[in-house]
């Protein structure tokens, strides 16, 4: 697996890019700079991420074994597909991108309200009734 692309003649590192977004997004979340990351539907896509992190690895397994994400490779091939391939249909991958993100939302919303939530909840309950001192989680 490559540790750099190429961008029109400059060489980046895969390392250095997620460093960089990683920064810039700290930096947002560090005081007014970017009031949009604390919008109300990031902070639910937040609550609902665990599940989403369950279920999209289903979601692309589906897609890949029923040919829907013929245009997107395995994880191993994923940054210099993007960068690379000639040919790359971005017009499929604009179309499904959106699609699978907003049906792995759906479904995670599903999953964290029946499972995950109740649970939670359960385990609350459980505390309280053992009387153990834990710190109730803040909800948004």
């Amino acid at each position: 697996m490559r540790r750099t692309f190429n961008l029109n003649g400059l060489i980046v590192s895969k390392t250095t890019l997620f460093a960089v977004c990683f920064g810039v997004l700290a930096f947002c979340l560090s005081g007014p700079h970017c009031n949009w990351l604390k919008a109300k539907w990031i902070r639910f896509v937040g609550k609902v991420s665990f599940s989403a992190y369950l279920v999209h690895f289903a979601l692309l397994e589906t897609g890949w074994q029923f040919g829907v994400l013929y245009f997107l490779p395995r994880f191993d091939e994923f940054w210099s597909h993007l960068v690379d391939r000639p040919g790359y249909d971005f017009y499929a991958f604009v179309v499904l991108f959106p699609s699978f993100l907003a049906t792995t939302v759906a479904i995670s919303s599903v999953t964290y309200y029946l499972v995950e939530r109740p649970f939670i909840e359960l385990g609350s309950r459980i505390i309280q009734k053992f009387n153990l001192s834990i710190e109730k989680p803040t909800t948004y």
